[in-house]
């Protein structure tokens, strides 16, 4: 994927830490977020940054939803595995 150079460049020192950009997804544990050729996986259709990165209809809204919420238990069931945590107690 081609990110927009000026954001790379922005902020250069701190993707400089993590190597490479799987670096940075390997350190937040955000292999989820991505497909097997490093693509980022939007929670809702991408067209190039053409658009509003919000739901724009309800339609769109259930499609979000559901996508950000299973990205979001999969990568805290990631993080649990890292810590070698089976579950959490509910939360009230």
């Amino acid at each position: 994927m081609n990110y927009p150079d000026s954001i790379l460049n922005r902020y250069a020192d701190f993707f400089k830490i993590f190597y490479d950009f799987k670096g940075y997804i390997n350190f937040f544990m955000l292999q989820d977020f991505i497909d097997s050729n490093e693509n980022i996986k939007f929670s809702l259709p991408f067209d190039g940054f053409n658009r509003s990165a919000l739901p724009e209809n309800k339609d769109e809204y259930e499609i979000y939803m559901r996508n950000t919420i299973n990205l979001i238990d999969k990568r805290n069931k990631r993080i649990l595995n890292r810590l070698n945590i089976t579950s959490l107690p509910p939360v009230y």
